[in-house]
């Protein structure tokens, strides 16, 4: 989340560099606004690599993160 990139010091636009996402993924991901999301494969990808760069559980963070995902494209 947010909220975890500032507190470890990383903002969106060094997010962005480190991972190479795209700054309007990087923001849709923020924002939770699903429908900017790109297909779900790419967004897991996505989701593990800010993870990573958050040092948190990669796992834990995919699934919770896909889980919201896919109930609102119900």
């Amino acid at each position: 989340s947010r909220e975890v990139g500032e507190a470890r010091g990383l903002e969106v636009d060094g997010l962005c560099n480190r991972t190479k996402i795209s700054l309007a993924y990087l923001r849709a991901r923020e924002e939770e606004d699903f429908h900017a999301m790109p297909a779900p494969v790419y967004l897991r990808g996505f989701i593990k690599a800010v993870a990573r760069e958050l040092r948190l559980d990669v796992e834990r963070v995919a699934e919770t993160y896909m889980a919201r995902f896919e109930a609102s494209q119900e």
